[in-house]
């Protein structure tokens, strides 16, 4: 069926907006009881996101042996994903809660009980009816990986069983963390050429070297990633958000003319630029309320446009730029695949769509 999530832009563009998250989505009525009942009447932010689990991670600290004071908020995450990786039942127990609600999450969205398309009054019924036909979840992102990866997708898979209904082909990607670099290359318009193409996340800048030849990808090397910057959520009408948006700004220009120096010292580099970027994009523009990114929206109404215009008085050549919400660039990397949906697990759920054409 047609797919409702995806829009036309004024240019022609294929996008996706907020209407797509499943974030939002209100589990109003479980549609099984007995597996994970307190997560009734919450919204799928409120039961899985890194914040969520980090928090449970706190609460749990002693079982799982780690000591608080000695990690970081990120630390935390990293250490509770080594615990799962040296056996430990209680991180092992942890992890399959989460298995669980991502099985809840999918069952809610595949069955589309009254009571939860009520609670979701921005979806019409194609939406609900999108869901049902879809054949395929492809599961990509941090959390994915590895054991994790195969915990959370047996536990889900479980939560169908358990409720009698056919489930989705969930599908895990080794290197998953690299598909929205991957996906995003595959935009490069150029036939011949090295370039360079980024992926802009709430956490890291990742950055990587594409050479084309006849058309074809031949190689891609990635640099050293580069921390994410003044990533603070605010309203681009923030008494203080024009001053972080420059910095912001500031920082992510400096960080591509940063790298396109350094590469050019090997190699001609193309004027050609790839963003894959945490937040939804529309010929150029950002989201105002998405995330870190959204407050890049008080510098400028067309943030592609814009960095177009500094880059290339900044650089001394021409330069295009070209920003790609990164869950839509994680999906393009599976646009072979029919029927399917792409899911980043991260900060958040994130959701792309592999037969979209931006």
């Amino acid at each position: 069926m047609k797919n409702p999530f995806i829009k036309i832009s004024q240019c022609g563009a294929q996008f996706t907006d907020a209407s797509c998250s499943i974030n939002r989505v209100q589990i109003a009525k479980l549609p099984v009881y007995g597996v994970e009942d307190k997560i009734e009447g919450k919204a799928v932010s409120e039961i899985f996101s890194v914040d969520v689990i980090t928090e449970d991670i706190k609460k749990n600290a002693d079982a799982l042996e780690i000591e608080l004071d000695k990690f970081s908020e990120r630390g935390l995450i990293f250490e509770f994903v080594k615990k799962i990786s040296d056996g430990s039942e209680a991180a092992i127990s942890l992890m399959r809660k989460y298995g669980r609600r991502l099985g809840m999450i999918f069952l809610t969205l595949k069955t589309g009980l009254p009571e939860n398309q009520n609670a979701r009054s921005d979806w019409n019924q194609g939406c609900w009816e999108y869901w049902k036909s879809v054949k395929r979840v492809i599961l990509v992102g941090g959390l994915t990986s590895g054991v994790m990866g195969t915990i959370m997708k047996a536990e889900a898979l479980s939560v169908f069983e358990q409720a009698g209904v056919e489930p989705y082909e969930f599908i895990l990607f080794d290197n998953a963390s690299f598909v929205g670099i991957m996906g995003a290359a595959a935009q490069i318009k150029e036939k011949d050429g090295t370039f360079i193409v980024f992926d802009f996340g709430q956490t890291n800048l990742k950055r990587s070297i594409v050479k084309k030849r006849s058309g074809e990808i031949v190689e891609v090397k990635m640099l050293d990633s580069l921390p994410s910057k003044y990533m603070q959520k605010m309203k681009a009408d923030d008494s203080i958000a024009q001053e972080e948006a420059q910095k912001l700004d500031l920082y992510l220009r400096r960080c591509i003319a940063d790298t396109i120096g350094y590469v050019s010292h090997s190699d001609e580099i193309s004027g050609e630029i790839i963003i894959s970027i945490a937040n939804y994009v529309c010929d150029g523009s950002l989201n105002a309320e998405r995330g870190g990114y959204a407050k890049l929206k008080s510098i400028c109404d067309n943030y592609g446009e814009y960095l177009e215009n500094e880059l290339s008085g900044q650089l001394r050549k021409r330069v295009s730029v070209r920003l790609i919400h990164d869950s839509t660039a994680a999906a393009l990397y599976f646009c072979d695949y029919n029927d399917s949906v792409c899911i980043t697990i991260g900060t958040a759920f994130g959701i792309g769509f592999p037969e979209i054409q931006p």
